[in-house]
């Protein structure tokens, strides 16, 4: 045992920064054909930024009916896939408000409730936003309005008409609507309890993006494209009352209702 102690130590002192570095490509490698094979499967990435917090039963559920939208399976490979990412991200005034709220008790369970509000990781937040973003991993996005707003001023939103053909009535602008105004929103009652000023738009092809993997990344825009085509084509299942909310008691949350096909 001494013995193999001392050769560990020995073999440490010699090449303790070739077997970081090898141990650091490996994970590497290791974490990259994992993305890679995950990935593959996936037809569809929807976003959401704002001040709501998923629980892990919502992120399911949200992937759920995501994937029950779909009118078929866009990359072909036999299973429908959407793969959702959401961060809590909080604007200056809803800082405010959450402090001013949590003196008076008068802070939702809906939103960030009785945390620290942390400076460091709200600047954390927004950096990780940014790349998500800017870098064009996600497409079908749900936003406050502040954070669409920013996407907005540096033109990267794609038209509602130029992704439907046509500009719906109850759109907010060129390239989005109301979250709540759509009726797969109204449906799937995991959507309900989102502020009811979130924005529902589709990213545009990142400049980073189209160079490096352009055709690719066009194929995968065309997917999220009629994945959003789909969202506007979706109509209530006849007799659907849309006001009657069934919510479990148990979890304290919205259910979602059996999946019901798009179109």
């Amino acid at each position: 045992m001494q013995n193999f102690k001392k050769w560990i130590e020995n073999f440490w002192y010699h090449y303790k920064w070739q077997t970081i570095l090898v141990v650091f490509f490996l994970t590497f490698i290791i974490i990259a054909v994992t993305q890679m094979a995950t990935k593959d499967k996936i037809d569809v990435n929807v976003f959401y930024t704002g001040p709501y917090v998923f629980s892990p039963r919502e992120i399911g559920q949200v992937e759920e009916a995501y994937e029950a939208l779909m009118t078929y399976d866009y990359n072909g490979d036999g299973e429908k896939g959407a793969e959702f990412t959401n961060i809590v991200l909080l604007t200056n005034d809803q800082v405010s408000k959450i402090r001013e709220d949590s003196k008076s008790g008068a802070n939702s369970p809906d939103v960030v409730d009785d945390i620290v509000i942390d400076a460091n990781a709200i600047r954390e937040a927004e950096n990780v936003f940014n790349q998500q973003i800017f870098a064009g991993q996600v497409l079908v996005c749900m936003m406050d309005p502040y954070w669409y707003n920013e996407v907005k001023n540096a033109g990267g939103w794609c038209k509602l008409s130029d992704i439907l053909g046509y500009k719906p009535e109850f759109a907010c602008d060129d390239y989005s609507v109301l979250l709540k105004d759509m009726k797969f929103a109204q449906y799937f009652k995991v959507f309900a309890r989102l502020p009811e000023d979130t924005r529902l738009a589709l990213r545009t092809i990142s400049t980073v993006s189209s160079f490096t993997q352009k055709e690719k990344e066009q194929e995968r825009w065309g997917w999220n494209a009629e994945m959003m085509r789909d969202l506007f084509l979706f109509e209530f299942p006849e007799g659907y009352d849309p006001e009657a909310l069934e919510y479990d008691p148990e979890a304290g949350t919205a259910s979602v209702p059996e999946a019901a096909p798009a179109g």
